[in-house]
């Protein structure tokens, strides 16, 4: 065989196989890995219950404690939320925690 004959096969063979591992083994690396499985930080807080500690004010803030850590807090629509009541996290904005009260359809939920 022609010597650039003979590199062209080389090079399409090990483009072919380097193909085949990459498709093969990535799954199993990733498996292994464990790759953007877990929650962490501030992630892991979305949906938390959170309590009241401080009453959250009309367009102002409050407090929240979350998973015994104290947190501002501002409610989704900007109402009043009582100190005591119990929230979800909806989403960490800074070190701002938006909440909700517990167990309130989000369709519904106008505040005060």
């Amino acid at each position: 065989m022609d010597s650039p004959i003979r590199f062209r096969l080389h090079i399409g063979l090990f483009l072919v196989i380097a193909a085949v591992l990459l498709i093969f083994t990535r799954p199993i690396a990733i498996k292994k890995l464990k790759v953007g499985r877990a929650k962490t930080n501030v992630d892991a807080l979305i949906n938390e219950q959170a309590l009241v500690t401080k009453k959250i004010e009309k367009f102002g803030k409050g407090e929240v404690k979350i998973k015994g850590q104290i947190w501002t807090a501002v409610s989704e629509d900007n109402s009043e939320i009582e100190e005591g009541t119990e929230c979800s996290v909806l989403r960490v904005e800074g070190v701002k925690a938006i909440v909700r009260p517990a167990g309130v359809n989000p369709q519904d939920y106008k505040g005060e």
